[in-house]
């Protein structure tokens, strides 16, 4: 897929994901849990600035021609969260719902000045790394897919019920 065409779209999905959180407002964004046991705003930011992330730090490895393997083993597992800092989301060694928890855990407390802050900054690196290729070969266009649209889309609904509730 071109790459212009891409950005175009995730741009748009993004327009449309940032317009429903800054609905809720810079000063309730943490304060607003679904229901009992569920996420915030926050947690939801934090949850996609972690994937986003991950996304924007490979696709610096991929271009600086090193592109970065999952982890096979725990050690190399255990190893790439010391060292980066979030869950290396593709290693088979590592659930959706574990990764998922240890950002829940690691953010919850966090500021929303600070997930916001690191949020927008991945997405930037995203933008800023695709800007630079002429092409998105599919298998990275499927992370993309997957890291950005999907995860925009898929928390629309929890965000509008977020909204909602608060009326």
């Amino acid at each position: 897929m071109e790459t212009t065409i891409f950005i175009h779209r995730l741009l748009a999905a993004r327009d449309q994901f940032e317009r429903l959180v800054n609905q809720a407002g810079f000063a309730r964004l943490s304060a607003m849990p679904l229901a009992a046991g569920e996420y915030s705003i926050k947690d939801i930011l934090a949850h996609i600035m972690a994937y986003e992330q991950f996304l924007a730090d490979h696709l610096h490895f991929l271009a600086s021609g090193q592109p970065r393997l999952p982890s096979q083993g725990i050690q190399e597992l255990d190893a790439f969260l010391a060292h980066y800092g979030y869950p290396d989301f593709e290693s088979p060694l590592l659930g959706e719902n574990e990764a998922n928890a240890w950002v829940y855990e690691t953010y919850r407390n966090a500021p929303i000045e600070e997930i916001v802050s690191l949020e927008l900054h991945a997405f930037n690196g995203i933008i800023d790394h695709l800007v630079r290729l002429p092409h998105i070969p599919r298998s990275l266009l499927a992370l993309l897919h997957s890291y950005t649209l999907e995860h925009y889309e898929e928390h629309l609904p929890d965000i509008q019920r977020l909204l909602q509730q608060d009326k």
